[in-house]
């Protein structure tokens, strides 16, 4: 089925997702639900009203919804969940109410540590050889190849004060007690790598399970050979997929690639450069980003990206919008979500596709011999080109680490 088709496919189900007023007996704070939609690539039903007579439209595994009223013969009202309180002209329908998975309630307030600069780093910083008046100029100038399609997400700072509970004990990786912060903090350094406790201490997951590391990096620790993450400059790749793009027709270089080969590239992506992304002190994102980080293989893998924004907002679609915001959000810059992908074979196992089934890039997807249910063939406009560039000498471009930068800063 061509893309096209799947856009208008969604255009319409956007139509049919409505009825004239909102039910009975309103919520006065809608909580935020997952509805449960198993195997079913179209969507599962969810009516106009709880007789279940009409179809209102059909609702994907996973997508985020805000209950609209109380439940109706085993039946809640709710309507898609854009990050903003219910409104009183919001398209309602009603879904079986054990097929939904509420949140839990959300902290939304902005907090002290996300008004940090976020200022990407300044390309002079970010590369070696370039000079301050024209920096931009000369990378661009640079001979480029591409790597093809990716998809993303962002990736941010854990913050225990968006995450409060219990205080229990955080552990080294031998075991040794190293601070106290809630069970749900440390959930999500896991997630997202690092984070920052409510006393400042900051932790990295150290890759063993319930173990972490404190650190003094500005921002946070990259994968390794001294590499560090910055705001709107990091990106976390996964090295076998980076590599098989990076040497297609050659498979003894790819065999050979690794981790220490990958991490520091330099990469551009034109469609964020296309953007004008406006960050917070005026100034308009280059386009330029450094492949220093890595991320679970289970979901940062082949053509999957995370885009490291600091302490800004992920992009999270079951988070107030105040805690989904980031700068190439604001933009139109949208990330991969749980319901891009449109099989899932339980609860919490997606089904992706095998990426020799895929359309290649330009060829309109055919439904005897492609896959067609996840975020390839559903989202294609979320992807965004990835560029390698080579310095004048022949040399892929790279990214200075987190050592060189605070020396050249010393200078």
């Amino acid at each position: 089925m061509p893309s096209h088709r799947f856009a208008l496919f969604a255009f319409i189900a956007a139509l049919s997702f409505c009825t004239s007023t909102l039910p009975g007996a309103p919520v006065k704070n809608g909580r935020i639900a997952k509805p449960v939609c198993l195997m079913q690539p179209e969507g599962c039903p969810c009516y106009s009203g709880a007789d279940q007579k009409n179809i209102a439209t059909r609702i994907y595994h996973n997508e985020a919804l805000i209950e609209a009223g109380e439940a109706v013969a085993q039946l809640t009202p709710v309507a898609r969940y854009t990050g903003h309180a219910l409104e009183k002209n919001a398209a309602v329908c009603y879904y079986p109410t054990a097929a939904l998975r509420w949140q839990p309630e959300a902290v939304d307030h902005v907090l002290s540590v996300q008004k940090l600069d976020h200022r990407p780093l300044p390309l002079e910083e970010l590369f070696l050889g370039l000079r301050k008046e024209d920096a931009l100029q000369t990378v661009s100038s640079y001979k480029k190849a591409s790597l093809g399609k990716f998809w993303f997400t962002y990736y941010h700072l854990a913050l225990e004060e968006h995450h409060p509970g219990p205080k229990v004990p955080v552990l080294s990786p031998q075991g040794k007690v190293i601070g106290h912060t809630s069970q749900e903090f440390q959930k999500q350094v896991r997630w997202q790598g690092s984070g920052i406790a409510d006393d400042g201490t900051k932790y990295h997951y150290s890759g063993i399970q319930g173990r972490y590391h404190i650190y003094d990096e500005e921002w946070g620790m990259g994968a390794g050979r001294g590499y560090e993450v910055f705001p709107y400059r990091t990106i976390a790749v996964n090295f076998k997929g980076f590599c098989s793009r990076l040497y297609p027709n050659d498979g003894v270089q790819r065999e050979s690639c690794r981790r220490g080969g990958v991490l520091g590239i330099a990469v551009f992506m034109p469609e964020v450069a296309a953007r004008n992304v406006k960050m917070e002190d005026g100034s308009v994102h280059d386009g330029w980003f450094c492949a220093t980080d890595t991320g679970a293989p289970t979901h940062i893998k082949e053509d999957r990206i995370d885009i490291f924004v600091g302490a800004h907002g992920g992009g999270n679609p079951y988070l107030p919008a105040s805690r989904q915001w980031n700068s190439m959000y604001a933009a139109g810059l949208r990330n991969s979500v749980q319901w891009d992908w449109r099989l899932w074979q339980t609860e919490t196992q997606r089904i992706w596709c095998d990426l020799n089934r895929l359309p290649k890039e330009g060829e309109a997807p055919d439904p005897n011999r492609h896959c067609l249910h996840d975020f390839h063939t559903t989202t294609p406009e979320k992807a965004v080109t990835m560029q390698v560039a080579f310095t004048p000498s022949g040399e892929l471009l790279r990214c200075r680490t987190g050592r060189q930068i605070r020396e050249l800063r010393k200078r």
